[in-house]
């Protein structure tokens, strides 16, 4: 599990995920990426917007994490607390595009560093 507190750009970058979670109306010391997996994995949630989040979340994620983003950053979560049901609806909307968006730009990134590791090792 990476460690993302270790450097100034992963706190940046949880701190930005914290407040894209508050803003959409769940805890702001959870992750959106918690958030996802505690909804599609632990809750077992039907919904296919849980799901979507995940898949897209989890594929943009694993040349950094490996398999299971979401998974793990619930893991490391654990112990806060989710309010289940909670969640402002237009806000998840806004969270979705802005996830998407985010997943579409930083994809290429995280999948082209996957590559130049893999031709250098």
């Amino acid at each position: 599990m990476t460690d993302y507190n270790a450097t100034y750009l992963g706190r940046v970058a949880n701190a930005i995920s914290q407040l894209g979670n508050a803003l959409s109306g769940g805890n702001p010391d959870i992750s959106v990426s918690a958030r996802i997996g505690f909804m599609s994995l632990i809750m077992r949630s039907d919904s296919l917007f849980w799901i979507v989040c995940r898949v897209i979340v989890d594929f943009t994620f694993y040349p950094v994490d490996g398999k299971g983003h979401c998974k793990n950053a619930y893991l490391s979560d654990i112990d806060e607390d989710f309010k289940v049901g909670q969640g402002w609806v237009p806000g998840l909307v806004i969270m979705s595009i802005l996830m998407i968006l985010f997943c579409l730009v930083l994809s290429p990134i995280t999948w082209f560093y996957y590559l130049i590791r893999i031709l250098h090792a």
